[in-house]
């Protein structure tokens, strides 16, 4: 192999460079290494690839080399902190290594933000992007330019009939995004509570006898948490509990939609279990209609009182992906309570004895700020939309076509909206009513999430449980591990192991 070859094989080995930030990135966390891993594999098969090619034909190696190298430039330009200063842009990067990184480091955006400002830019993957930390500031954005921005849809959107309620256009999404909020409400979950509360203690007895066997490993939340949320949603939404046969069907028929990734297009297995889905519900809706007497308080009741045509399709279809995007929120955060009682016991204790009869602190109170201080820390949501024109906003140049990200928990970190933000500290919340300029952990205005009543009553349920007659704790934990949510969610470890037992049972 002559000397110009060697160098071209050497200059092939240095495309992948705009992947080095990722590469030096200390791996905190199970994806990051992953991620390093993927890339670095991939960068020795690179370089492999190109010296096999030299070998054969150094000629095409040439080209080859130039057409990576001229990308390697382009790419490199792109992803400079200042690309794009000259026409108004925020600092920040547009690298694809940044994308990754914001995928598998947790805390990148408040690294992105100490190193640029509260306003930065980045790219998430093929999307350029502007970040915005501070509710605030998100807020006053969105308000004084509304007219300027759009929904982000999703992939899944599409199988929606109507469209999925945070996706449709501003007209529709009046109509049915006020029938949800009051279908959902406090008034209409309040008939479900005996049914989540029966279901609840059966659910975590089952946990605690089978703690009995195997008191050193202890056993997964994850299953309870995931079998609680769904039953909630299922209970609250179309009126059905465990055991019936209607309930039965249902899950049967939910299982094809339960294993669908949402960030991905409805495949046809998708597609044939929504069918059957819609079907069922379609059945179940009229026969609910038609015997008002025997029927149970849910959702699906709740719109046909509110408007006598409903439900119709769209708020099935709608009602289908509630159940699929919401109670797997529901269940992460069920984990999250689990992780963080568990680590600041104190706190349980204090949930414990405030439910006795000679408590001195409101139990409600004290489960809302736990559940609150959960939300704030581990799992609030971000809020993205997208720009119709170009925006002036405090002294930057926001593109038409880009995407605006407003960065909800990082936002609950700030120093500036909480004192210690880091610390688990629920007493923050018992102290003074939070406004939403500091905390929206379910977004704001019109496009928010309509579930806030059904997430806080399962919450409250699960805890309530839990104080009324079981002890548990934690005895094997760790690092945390992506969501079911691309972009935002992240979770307890698989690895966590819990065990629990009945109040007053031997040990």
């Amino acid at each position: 192999m002559n000397i110009i070859t060697i160098l071209l094989v050497v200059l092939l080995a240095l495309v992948p460079l705009p992947f080095l930030p990722l590469l030096r990135h200390k791996p905190s966390t199970k994806p990051l290494l992953k991620v390093k891993m993927i890339v670095g594999s991939m960068w020795l098969i690179w370089i492999l690839f190109a010296v096999l090619l030299a070998s054969f034909n150094p000629l095409f190696l040439c080209g080859l080399a130039f057409l990576a190298v001229v990308a390697t430039v382009l790419l490199y330009w792109r992803g400079r902190d200042s690309y794009g200063r000259a026409v108004g842009l925020p600092d920040g990067s547009l690298a694809l290594s940044q994308s990754l990184l914001a995928v598998a480091d947790r805390d990148y955006y408040l690294k992105a933000a100490d190193r640029y400002g509260p306003v930065f830019k980045m790219s998430q993957c093929h999307q350029p992007t502007i970040c915005v930390i501070g509710l605030e500031r998100g807020h006053r954005l969105f308000r004084e330019q509304r007219d300027c921005f759009g929904p982000v849809s999703q992939p899944f959107n599409r199988a929606v009939a109507g469209g999925f309620l945070r996706y449709m256009d501003t007209d529709t999404h009046g109509i049915y995004a006020r029938l949800f909020n009051k279908a959902l409400a406090l008034p209409a979950i309040t008939g479900a509570v005996p049914d989540l509360l029966t279901a609840c203690r059966l659910a975590i007895g089952a946990v605690a006898a089978d703690c009995r066997g195997d008191k050193s490993s202890g056993t997964s939340p994850g299953p309870l948490c995931e079998r609680l949320s769904y039953d909630a949603f299922v209970r609250v939404l179309f009126g059905l509990n465990a055991g019936t046969t209607a309930y039965e069907e249902m899950r049967a028929a939910y299982s094809g939609l339960s294993a669908y990734n949402i960030g991905r297009k409805v495949d046809g297995a998708t597609e044939q279990s929504l069918q059957r889905l819609r079907r069922f519900l379609e059945d179940h809706a009229r026969f609910l209609v038609d015997n008002p007497q025997s029927s149970p308080t849910c959702t699906l009741t709740e719109l046909h009182r509110l408007d006598a045509t409903m439900p119709d399709r769209v708020c099935l279809d709608n009602l289908l992906f509630i159940l699929k995007i919401s109670s797997a929120n529901v269940a992460s955060l069920l984990m999250w309570l689990i992780k963080m009682l568990g680590e600041n016991p104190e706190w349980m204790i204090r949930i414990t004895n405030a439910g006795r009869q000679d408590g001195e602190e409101d139990q409600t109170e004290l489960i809302d700020s736990v559940v609150k201080e959960t939300l704030r820390l581990a799992q609030s949501e971000y809020l993205y939309r997208r720009l119709l024109e170009d925006v002036e906003f405090e002294g930057f140049t926001l593109p038409k076509g880009w995407l605006v990200r407003l960065c909800v928990r990082e936002s609950h970190l700030s120093e500036s909206a909480f004192e210690h933000p880091l610390r688990f500290d629920p007493s923050r919340f018992l102290r003074k009513k939070s406004v939403v300029r500091e905390y929206a952990p379910f977004g704001y205005g019109a496009h928010g999430c309509n579930g806030i009543a059904l997430n806080d009553v399962v919450c409250r349920t699960f805890l309530q449980t839990l104080a009324s007659g079981f002890d548990w704790s934690i005895t094997r934990d760790g690092p945390l591990e992506r969501g079911f949510r691309h972009w935002s969610h992240w979770q307890p470890s698989s690895d966590l192991r819990i065990t629990m037992r009945v109040r007053n049972e031997p040990v």
